[in-house]
């Protein structure tokens, strides 16, 4: 008799060390999408890099550190097409394309005039780290998604890593 209790106190534990371990990892969720988002950005990447705007440093990075790190991942996140990504406006060859990045946004924040250039404020939280991210045709927001993971110490961190390959799939997938 005195097994089953434990057994059954083994399993409770199993089961919230799983799920306390899935909690951990990048959530993304895709809001809105309109369009052939894909095709254009085809059209955007065919002779260069893809505009994105970073708004925010998430945890509190180096900006300069975290910016390079998102735009790597990025451009790492699609097999299907070769898409290179900058933050620099002057290496893309078509930036009324472009992907705008938020973190930490305010809350509350509709992020559906992003495209027309409204900017949240940034308020950082200690406990994870939240992204909205918009793809934008001229002022036309095409594809919104948001996500988050728990807070990190290093932008190379592969849970940051792989929340930001996440959006970039779930905001451009065709």
């Amino acid at each position: 008799m005195a097994l089953l209790p434990r057994l059954s106190r083994l399993i409770a534990a199993l089961t919230a060390g799983l799920v306390a371990a899935c909690d951990q990892g990048p959530s993304v969720v895709q809001e809105f999408h309109r369009g052939d988002v894909w095709s254009r950005l085809v059209y955007a990447s065919t002779d260069g890099p893809v505009l994105v705007q970073i708004l925010g440093s998430p945890s509190g990075f180096d900006k300069v550190a975290a910016d390079r790190v998102i735009v790597d991942a990025m451009s790492r996140s699609i097999s299907q097409l070769i898409v290179r990504f900058t933050d620099d406006p002057s290496l893309a060859p078509r930036p009324r394309f472009r992907v705008i990045l938020v973190f930490d946004p305010e809350p509350g924040f509709g992020p559906n005039r992003l495209c027309e250039g409204d900017q949240p404020q940034v308020v950082r939280r200690d406990d994870r780290i939240n992204i909205t991210a918009v793809a934008c045709s001229n002022e036309e927001r095409w594809s919104q998604v948001r996500g988050h993971v728990r807070t990190v110490d290093d932008p190379n961190d592969k849970l940051f890593v792989e929340l930001i390959k996440q959006v970039t799939l779930e905001l451009l997938q065709r």
